[in-house]
């Protein structure tokens, strides 16, 4: 007997509005990169498809109202701001409500693929620059690194350990031992090319947490430190993010010693943020996202720890908002026992302390978890309520 498969007209707009986004994202921190007048377009036809979208799904009142304080919240920072990332967020949490979770992570990872495919081809072709960049120390060249259409090998490197996040969560339960060692090994290929620390040891770190996962000796054991784990460590890598740049600041002696030792581990990105902090002010709507200033007065203008980006870009309303609306909906997905979803979620939430990926769905996919806000809304006794609430009193 055949099985036939029928899509929702609301659904169509949903996955043409996944892979829109997807192709726009795909572009950024390329030559070719979408920016001006043409992303003003694709944000229009991003916005027609959402409101096209909510007049033919059919929402409860509550639901309509929750929804429309959210586009009022964005729209808000849109237009004190000029960005339209926290806008896009939303927008994709109230688009994916009734998409099935497997079903948005394939969209994008064959989406993004099939752009990275597309972007390195231009540059082997000479379309587009390798960007190759050297590593120096003490004024020795260490080794080189290639972007291949990305305009730092940096930026490549995001690209491979997005696409691994994204695969483990498509593959979720049915993630088997030769997927993990076949996105190792391309992983650590893209490690070659691109020489990016953070990728070699983010891959690492990942495929070491999910095999204490799949085994069956430390299966249990790393099930409750994932629960754990999950739920504070957004706020937790916030509080860093902005804690230790400000103790290094007064700090002496031996809290002094340890605070640039570990600012040392993070290739003094710490610095970096303290630096801003003494010269851009932090206001509550955001906005700011150019730190050039630091380049005349220190040579150097990149602050690369997301939450510091986050903070300045969204302002600490966005900020704050931010971290509550993906706390919430982690607990939510803590509740559901999404072991591998949890893994990601911590890695990108780790991810954020030393690249600047959280403010973007371009990296930043835990945005989709922002759905079940919703969800905690539509039922007076919602999964999450019923098993977080469980899993508490344990």
């Amino acid at each position: 007997m055949k099985k036939h498969i029928t899509i929702k007209a609301n659904e169509i707009i949903v996955y043409l509005f996944l892979i829109i986004v997807s192709i726009q994202c795909s572009l950024v921190n390329t030559q070719i990169e979408i920016s001006g007048i043409e992303s003003q377009i694709f944000l229009l036809i991003e916005c027609a498809l959402f409101v096209l979208y909510f007049f033919m799904r059919k929402f409860k009142l509550k639901i309509a109202l929750v929804i429309l304080g959210l586009i009022f919240i964005a729209g808000l920072t849109y237009y004190s701001t000029g960005a339209s990332a926290f806008m896009i967020m939303l927008m994709i949490a109230i688009l994916l409500e009734t998409i099935e979770y497997s079903n948005v992570f394939f969209v994008i990872f064959i989406s993004r693929l099939i752009m990275l495919v597309i972007v390195v081809m231009l540059s082997v072709l000479g379309i587009l620059d390798t960007y190759q960049r050297t590593i120096t120390k003490a004024g020795t060249v260490i080794t080189s690194g290639y972007g291949l259409g990305f305009t730092h090998p940096n930026r490549l490197a995001y690209v491979f350990l997005f696409l691994s996040l994204i695969f483990i969560c498509y593959k979720n339960q049915r993630l088997k031992k030769i997927n993990v060692l076949c996105m190792l090994c391309l992983n650590l290929i893209g490690y070659k090319i691109t020489k990016s620390r953070t990728l070699l040891v983010s891959i690492l770190g990942v495929t070491f947490i999910i095999c204490m996962y799949q085994s069956k000796y430390f299966k249990q054991i790393t099930k409750k430190i994932l629960k754990i784990m999950a739920i504070i460590i957004m706020p937790l890598c916030a509080a860093i993010s902005i804690i230790i740049p400000r103790l290094m600041l007064i700090a002496t002696g031996k809290v002094q010693i340890i605070l640039y030792a570990i600012n040392g581990l993070f290739s003094s990105r710490f610095t970096h943020v303290y630096r801003a902090f003494l010269n851009y002010p932090i206001t509550l709507f955001g906005g700011v996202n150019d730190f050039s200033e630091l380049e005349t007065l220190y040579n150097y203008s990149t602050v690369d720890n997301g939450y510091i980006r986050l903070l300045y870009g969204f302002g600490i309303i966005g900020f704050v908002l931010f971290i509550l609306f993906s706390t919430i909906c982690i607990k939510s997905i803590v509740a559901q026992e999404e072991y591998i979803y949890l893994i990601a979620y911590i890695a990108i939430a780790v991810w954020g302390i030393n690249e600047n990926i959280l403010e973007s769905f371009a990296f930043n996919f835990s945005i989709i978890f922002w759905r079940e806000i919703l969800k905690v809304f539509s039922y007076k006794r919602t999964p999450y309520r019923v098993k977080y609430k469980a899993f508490i009193n344990k």
